[in-house]
């Protein structure tokens, strides 16, 4: 019976792949490969469950001293108790022969590979349904209540700021002055046509007709004022 060789490379886990849940989702971990040896390495990762998982990449070559990360990916399922059942069926073996360089494609590398040079580890599979250091912060860390308050008071109406409030007193008052000008000096032109027209009248002896132009004058004087002070207010 030949005897098997021992693994070239170094694996990160070592022994078990572990899928924290749930498992309703898609869950992945992280799997290390390290060459430490001056020798160009194949590898390649077989499961006995690969319908339940995506392995990228599944092969390739490691340079000397250097290594590659696999990312496994357990696909979701609908009942996770069928895992915790039949996890214990679910492996992985990761396989690795030596060569002298990476320049033979490596499907045929495997072909051609003697299975006495191949060297293989096995990794069992752990499914848990929570992390144990999320545990732990879930119970530090007190849970937080958000309350909508029903009975908050409605918003106070907009309010101008003093300077603001200022500025338009300030406006108002000149428009106010403004137009209390213009009155004074239509009333005065005013009383100035009505001086006039009485010289007039008094000319001519129009006796009748002053009255009823001084009517007139005040009756156009009244309305003048009317419309001022409704621009005013």
């Amino acid at each position: 019976m030949a005897t098997k060789l021992p693994q070239i490379l170094n694996l990160d886990p070592s022994s078990e792949l572990v899928f924290v849940g749930p498992h309703t989702e898609i869950i992945s971990t992280k799997l290390r490969l390290d060459n430490p040896s001056d020798r160009y390495v194949y590898f390649k990762v077989k499961t006995t469950a690969p319908k339940h998982y995506c392995v990228r990449p599944n092969s390739g070559v490691i340079k000397p001293r250097s290594g590659a990360e696999i990312s496994v990916h357990l696909q979701p399922v609908d009942q996770p108790s069928s895992l915790e059942r039949d996890g214990a069926k679910h492996k992985f073996m990761i396989q690795s022969a030596v060569a002298n360089d990476d320049s033979q494609p490596i499907d045929d590398f495997w072909k051609q590979a003697n299975p006495a040079n191949v060297m293989d580890s096995k990794l069992r599979v752990v499914f848990n349904l929570t992390s144990p250091a999320a545990n732990v912060v879930s119970e530090n860390i007190p849970k937080e209540t958000v309350t909508v308050n029903t009975s908050a008071p409605s918003p106070k109406p907009y309010k101008e700021s003093p300077a603001v409030s200022e500025n338009r007193e300030n406006e108002i008052r000149k428009r106010f002055d403004a137009e209390k000008t213009k009155l004074e000096r239509d009333n005065r032109d005013l009383r100035d046509e009505i001086a006039r027209l009485n010289r007039l009248s008094q000319n001519t002896n129009t006796e009748v007709g002053v009255p009823m132009i001084q009517v007139g004058l005040i009756a156009f004087a009244m309305l003048l004022i009317g419309l001022i002070l409704g621009k005013m207010f």
